[in-house]
């Protein structure tokens, strides 16, 4: 009997453990969870908006953007999971590190291949497969976000006069 009891208690404390996970909403509780994540001195003060997210069928792959008109930007991919029971409420998965392909434009590996573009001169993507297929990507607005399944083997960010950006 004591052993069932013991049993029983492991069971629902490792059970209540596992169902404990933080959940955030909206915005704020996103750029809240941002906060304690992004390795910044201070992250408590700097300014942060989210630039947009990619979404698949239960997760997002939300992109931060640290700092002001006067003060670098910085860009920070995190994976949250949409919660079963409230589609609007999210549990942090995972922050990606990612690295900058050219000026104020950031890529990471994310469910294949994922950008961000906060270059304003940037006004198309030139993409390459591994299997040959180039693909022209026009960049409509700031913040933009783009991704793709396949991961390509070249990628090119280009002007309006095209030129490429570095």
């Amino acid at each position: 009997m004591k052993r069932l009891l013991c049993f029983l208690f492991l069971f629902t404390f490792c059970f209540s453990l596992f169902s404990c996970a933080k959940v955030y909403s909206g915005n704020e509780g996103l750029i809240q969870k941002a906060r304690e994540e992004i390795p910044l001195a201070d992250a408590d003060t700097v300014d942060i908006i989210i630039a947009g997210s990619t979404d698949t069928s239960d997760s997002s792959l939300v992109w931060f953007i640290t700092g002001n008109e006067y003060q670098k930007h910085s860009y920070y991919p995190m994976e949250f999971k949409h919660t079963k029971k409230d589609p609007s409420q999210f549990e942090f998965v995972h922050m990606y590190k990612p690295y900058d392909a050219a000026q104020d434009i950031a890529v990471c590996t994310w469910n294949g291949f994922a950008l961000l573009v906060n270059n304003e001169s940037c006004t198309e993507i030139r993409v390459t497969y591994p299997n040959g297929v180039t693909d022209t990507i026009a960049v409509n607005g700031i913040p933009f976000l783009w991704h793709t399944d396949p991961k390509p083997s070249e990628f090119t960010f280009w002007d309006a006069n095209g030129n490429e950006i570095f």
